[in-house]
Order: structure tokens, then sequence, then C-alpha cells
């Protein structure tokens, strides 16, 4: 009997030390934030929603997803892994410090932002800024009030994708959106049905090893252009169907850059509509 129950004892101490500590409990491939939950827990229904941004992300699952359920100011948040983030009308981050609402810095992950309205309050730095990534969604958003750069897609090593679609950044301070790659990257976007306004430098800003492609989209009443591209021929931006008006110059090829337009473009009531050179496309 005592033999068998030796026995037994080392039979349990082995599949304990087998199987070792119990493991971390897996996060969640959708979690919920809501202006009425609580930032703990497992965030994974509706009725244990969290609270904020930062909080649910750390609950949710590589490629997973964060849903939020009622207008709320969620908070700002450091992204380094794959996820989207879903908005609802009214969901929102403020800010209250000098900083980026949403930061995007790992390059290999893919992140999409829809439905979220950033307002910096003129205290935040900057709305959104990716400075490093695989590839980027930005859709029906609205950043506004940030000291410097609405949107910055300005990695610093790699190939970055990004999509800007149905989205104002405006009343900010220096670039409503710029692509500005660090030396070891480039930058391949599209940019449709958007509105740079009233910013205090440029609409969009593009920079070389960017390559972007604007169309259907507004940019007026900035303090110094519209549309601005700079650099060398590794900038290059791609114009259609546009409306650009109320700037001090509409589309500026500051230096060597390329700049080529469709020739649908609507450019007028600009101090100077167009500066520098920009060729023409034609449609296929």
């Amino acid at each position: 009997m005592r033999n068998h129950i030796l026995t037994s004892a080392a039979i349990g101490a082995f599949t304990l030390a087998s199987l070792g500590a119990a493991p971390a409990m897996a996060g969640s491939g959708v979690t919920y934030v809501s202006g009425k939950g609580a930032d703990a827990g497992s965030c994974a229904t509706p009725a244990t929603a969290c609270r904020n941004f930062a909080y649910a992300l750390s609950q949710t699952d590589s490629h997973g997803e964060i849903k939020t359920l009622d207008p709320a100011d969620y908070g700002v948040v450091a992204i380094a892994k794959s996820v989207t983030i879903t908005g609802v009308p009214g969901a929102s981050i403020e800010m209250f410090s000098a900083g980026s609402a949403i930061s995007i810095d790992n390059g290999a992950v893919t992140v999409s932002l829809r439905g979220i309205e950033i307002n910096g309050r003129n205290v935040g730095t900057s709305g959104i800024t990716v400075a490093n990534a695989k590839s980027v969604s930005i859709v029906d958003c609205i950043v506004r009030r940030v000291g410097a750069d609405g949107i910055s897609i300005s990695p610093a090593a790699g190939a970055v994708t990004a999509t800007i679609s149905n989205t104002i950044s405006s009343n900010n301070g220096n670039f409503g959106i710029q692509f500005v790659p660090g030396a070891g990257a480039k930058v391949t976007a599209s940019v449709d049905h958007v509105t740079t306004n009233n910013n205090g430098f440029s609409g969009i800003l593009v920079a070389p090893k960017a390559a972007v492609m604007i169309s259907d989209s507004i940019a007026s009443n900035n303090a110094n252009s519209g549309y601005r591209a700079s650099g060398d021929a590794t900038s290059k931006m791609y114009l259609s169907r546009n409306v650009v008006s109320g700037n001090p110059t509409g589309i500026h090829n500051v230096t060597a850059a390329t700049v080529k337009s469709f020739g649908d473009n609507k450019v007028y009531g600009n101090t100077t509509d167009v500066d520098g050179a920009v060729g023409s496309v034609a449609s296929k």
C-alpha cells in the first residue's frame, strides 16, 4: 500500500512538473469598450466592456478587434500589434497633454482605424502617428486641433502601405496629413474623399520615397499650400478629381518632385494655383 501511495505521488509530481504552471489566459478575438465600462477583466462581451482603448488592447488578441459601444472619450493608445479599432458616432479621443492620440510602432503590424474622432484641444501634439507598420487603414475618422500634424505616416524603416478614406484632418498646427518616410523606408498610399482644411502649413505633404494617389478630395484655406510635394523625383504625388481652393499656393512642387495630374482637378481661387512642374497623366 505504501509503495502504491509513493508511486501515485510520484506520478502526480511528474504530471505537475510536465504541465508546469497554469498558462496565462489568452486574450479575446473581439473586445468591447463603453463609456460605462471599467478597465478590468477580459472586455470580451458587451456586458463586461472596458473603459479605455489602451486597456482593451492589452486584452485583445493579435489581429483582433476592439469595438466601441457608445459615444465616449476612450483615451490615447499606443499600438504595437495588429488590430482593428471600430468606433461608433461620437467615439473619440480627447487630448489633455502633449503626445499622439494614436501611435503605431511595429513594422510587422496591420492596423485598421474606423470611425474615431480625435480632438487635440490645442494641447495634443499629433493625431495619428505611424512610426513603423506594415499597413495602415484610416477610414471615417476626424482629426482636429492638434499642435503639429493631424496624421503622420513617417516610418523609420521598411515599406508601409497606407489607405486614408472618408476622413477629415483640419485645424491642425502643421500638416493635415504628411507622408515622410525615414532614410530606410518607403510609403505607398491611397487618399480618397479626404478633407484637409485650415491647417497651419499644408493640407497634404509628400516627401521623398513616398508615392501617394490623391483623389476626390478637398484642400482649402491652409496657411501655405493645399497639396505639397518636395525633395526629389521619388516624391510622387498623383492627383485626380480634387478641389484645391483658398490656399496661398494650390499645388506646390517645391523642388524636383514628381507631381502629375489626370487633368480633372478643380484648382482655383488660390493666390497661386500651381507652383512648379505638374505633368499630365492621360486617362485610360
